[in-house]
This record gives structure tokens, sequence and C-alpha cells, in this order.
């Protein structure tokens, strides 16, 4: 099945109908007639809790345009970077929940001219470490999250700007429908079928499939090397993080000799 694809393709197999169905979720949970009702919503919670802590490329957003950081503001709303057509049509707030890259130009950015736009990678720290340097002016380093809100340290002593690549919360309809598409990468897909059918089978008191699914996602814990599906994606995922380490960001020192 090409990507992307729809909660119906993983609720009764890949270009099924209800009428049609032999396979996705609905074959996973013994063929019940409930599951064609109450699936979609359990695909597209299961989609969404996935995308909540794994990278995928269908949901990677950057920041349209450089925004301004302003001269004595060290606290933002997530709006400041996060694209207008990227933010959900209906829940709370638009925050990412991951966000890989936070880039700061030292100087304002000119377009089309790669080597004259020098800046910094603004490094992630808990929001006790910084406390102090947001009453301190000087040249942004890092930055945190709290409250719904981005904040930068130290305070901005003058005016920068910024860019952001982070992941969008996956969009869905509300409630989930049979052709809300699934942004999540092909070879997610059996993850996700099993997931939603880990959900439903705890609300249908399916418990014994119950239990098949969380072991097969998790990993049996009766059976040693068993890591699971889940488990095992997370193993590659870190593999190839330590494996493709790419260059170090630069930062200005000051030397002693």
């Amino acid at each position: 099945m090409p990507y992307p694809y729809t909660i119906q393709d993983l609720l009764v197999g890949i270009d099924q109908t209800p009428e049609t169905a032999n396979g996705g979720v609905w074959n996973k949970l013994s063929q019940r007639e409930d599951v064609i009702t109450y699936g979609p919503q359990a695909i597209a919670d299961a989609a969404l809790e996935l995308s909540q802590s794994f990278p995928f490329q269908g949901l990677q957003r950057t920041t349209a345009t450089p925004v301004q950081m302003t001269n004595g503001v060290y606290s933002y709303p997530f709006s400041t970077w996060v694209n207008a057509g990227d933010i959900p049509t209906f829940g709370t707030t638009a925050n990412p929940k991951l966000i890989p890259s936070f880039y700061m130009f030292y100087n304002v950015p000119i377009a089309g001219a790669p080597g004259y736009n020098p800046g910094i990678g603004l490094t992630y720290k808990s929001i006790d470490s910084l406390e102090l340097m947001f009453s301190t002016p000087g040249t942004p380093a890092y930055w945190t999250r709290y409250a719904n809100l981005i904040y930068i340290a130290p305070m901005p002593n003058r005016t920068f700007f910024s860019y952001m690549r982070y992941q969008i919360q996956h969009p869905f309809s509300n409630p989930a429908a049979l052709t809300d598409t699934i942004l999540l990468d092909d070879d997610w897909r059996e993850i996700i079928e099993y997931a939603a059918a880990l959900r439903l089978a705890g609300n249908l008191r399916m418990l014994d499939y119950a239990t098949q699914y969380h072991n097969i996602l998790y990993g049996d814990p009766k059976k040693r090397g068993d890591i699971g599906l889940l488990t095992a994606r997370v193993s590659m995922m870190e593999n190839d993080i330590v494996s493709n380490q790419g260059m170090k960001q630069i930062r200005p020192q000051n030397r002693r000799w």
C-alpha cells in the first residue's frame, strides 16, 4: 500500500470497505461488527500516541520564514514558530511534541546566501537550570518549554532571528473518520493496527487478545529475547542516531593559555 493510507485501510484491509472487510484491526479482533463502529477512533488515538514519541516525515515541518526574538523578551508562545497551517483545528494548543532543531542567526539572515548566515543551534535544558539566565541579558544559547510557552536563555540583548524544525500533532477529524489519512510511514502500518487492536481489546473485554497484542508490541516477558515490534523499532532508531552522528555544534569559546 503506497503511503499515505487511510483509517479505513487499517480498519478493514487495504482498498476494502466495511462491507468487504477482510483484514486490518477488524480481522485481528475476531471480525466483530462492533469493531467497525469503534475502530476508527481507536486507530486515530493509536496513531496520535505514536506520533507524540517518534519522528515521522509526513508530520515534520519547518518555520516558513525566520521569526524575530525581541530584545528583553525571553518567553514566547509556540505559535511564534509554528506555521499557521500547522495549528490543529481543534484541541487546546499548537505545541509540537518533538523539536529536533531550533536555530538562531547571529545577524539578520540573507535569503539565498549560503555561508553568510552564521548562527547557533539552541540547546534544550530544563527550566530550573535556566532560571537565573532569564534575567541576564546576552546572546541566547538555550531554550526550554514550560506552561505552553517557549523560554529563551540568556534573555536576548538585541533582536535575533530564528526558525524551528518541529513535528506537528497528527491531524484527524473529530470524531475520526474512515477517510482520514494516516501520515505515519508505511512500515508502521502493522504497529498501528496492533496498537489500535490492543486499545479496543481492553474496551471490548477481550482480555486474551489484549495480552497477546501487548506482547507482540512490547515483547513477551516469558520469552527470553522477545522484545516486541515497538521495542525493536526503537532500538533501530537509536542505532541510527548513534551510527550517524553528524558534525557537532560549533560554539565560540574563550580559551585561557
